[in-house]
């Protein structure tokens, strides 16, 4: 007997959520702090897919292009580690 399962409710990603976002950021990469804008700018999985993140609100954030690249997949801590910064708030 198959039984059916609902799919979890999908997190959508709209405009007022990225607003809201890119307010909290300051318009600043998550993790190396400078200035980015609409050409810089990437949305980043902060504990990534691959290490069983998942697109939801609190697991998103802005991330410049470079950093987004070389971070790959590492969580946020173990990047900011690797770079030799605070970890306090790396972890969410």
């Amino acid at each position: 007997m198959y039984h059916w399962r609902r799919s979890p409710r999908k997190f959508e990603i709209d405009s007022d959520f990225l607003d809201r976002l890119w307010i909290a950021q300051g318009g600043r990469c998550a993790y190396c702090d400078v200035a980015i804008d609409d050409e810089t700018l990437v949305l980043e999985h902060i504990r990534p897919l691959a290490r069983g993140g998942r697109t939801s609100e609190g697991n998103l954030c802005f991330a410049c292009a470079l950093c987004n690249e070389h971070k790959g997949a590492m969580t946020r801590g173990e990047w900011l580690r690797s770079l030799g910064r605070d970890t306090q708030r790396s972890e969410r």
